[in-house]
């Protein structure tokens, strides 16, 4: 038996409207039914559009009273349509659906600079570091990452290392001689979801034992030596040239060296005519036996 027939009405709902509650959306109808009976579990749906003329198309999942929009519907256009059920009488009514409601982004995305790393060497684990923010306090999401390898400083070139997608990579022998770097997109769990991409510094990948080649002093020696006993000879007789030869034995000196603190050698006047010391190899040049151990001596410090 129809009980409309027998005297009773369907359930309505008008109007239907769409409120908005912070960062969500909520149905808002008013349940009506002449014969006074209950609101059951009435039933609602949203619907998004590219057109505030269309019918759009139901979006999955979305059959509550709120929905919180995401980034597919900012830009497009929202319904919420509900469909009333009365617990007695007759009880399904007519759907009431409300109005296209524009969705526009109602907060700014993440953020997720300064994007950093460490000095990177192979073997070593390194992890990407940055600052997650959002203004509008939207906690952080699944972030995603992304390391990448390039020949160049500057980045020319720059492809994604396979596989290379968490916060923490290990450099291998592949990357040993390039430069890498270090990118992430910050993620939140509400509001404006994706922001854009921060990126560190491309930096070169060594490795622990690599040695960076320190120059070796130069000594002058563009100056003649035997210029200056003649000249001792011929000014000062025998005495002078006395003198003069102790001048150029001093002069042939090796100079002592000592571990400074920023591993620097003490200057050396150069002339155009100088050459450079083979302190490895101190019988190249045949100076004498006081030569030989300061050169020694350099050797000693050195190899410590």
């Amino acid at each position: 038996i129809n009980a409309e027939y027998m005297g009773n009405s369907p359930p309505t709902v008008d109007p239907v409207n769409i409120a908005e509650e912070r960062e969500r959306l909520v149905g808002v109808y008013e349940y009506n039914d002449r014969d006074s009976d209950p609101e059951g579990a009435s039933e609602f749906q949203w619907f998004r559009s590219e057109s505030p003329r269309g019918d759009g198309v139901p979006i999955p999942g979305a059959t509550g009273k709120e929905y919180n929009p995401t980034n597919e519907d900012f830009g497009r256009y929202l319904a919420f349509r509900a469909i009333p059920v009365a617990q007695t009488g007759v009880l399904r009514g007519d759907p009431g659906r409300s109005a296209w409601k524009l969705i526009l982004p109602s907060n700014d995305p993440p953020s997720a600079n300064p994007a950093t790393i460490p000095e990177p060497l192979v073997g070593i684990p390194i992890i990407g570091q940055y600052v997650y923010a959002d203004v509008d306090s939207d906690p952080e999401g699944t972030s995603e990452f992304q390391w990448y390898r390039s020949e160049s400083p500057v980045g020319d070139g720059a492809v994604p290392i396979p596989g290379a997608v968490d916060q923490e990579y290990t450099p291998t022998d592949e990357d040993f001689g390039t430069y890498i770097r270090f990118e992430v997109i910050p993620v939140a769990r509400t509001g404006v979801l994706r922001g854009e991409p921060a990126r560190s510094a491309f930096l070169l990948v060594l490795k622990e034992d690599t040695v960076t080649n320190t120059p070796l002093p130069r000594v002058d020696y563009s100056w003649k030596p035997w210029v200056w006993p003649v000249v001792g000879l011929s000014a000062f007789g025998i005495l002078g040239t006395v003198v003069a030869v102790v001048v150029v034995v001093n002069r042939f000196k090796a100079p002592e060296f000592s571990p400074f603190l920023d591993n620097d050698f003490p200057e050396a006047d150069v002339g155009d005519e100088g050459f450079d010391v083979d302190v490895d190899n101190p019988g190249d040049v045949d100076i004498g036996e006081e030569f030989d151990y300061e050169a020694q001596q350099f050797n000693q410090w050195e190899d410590q």
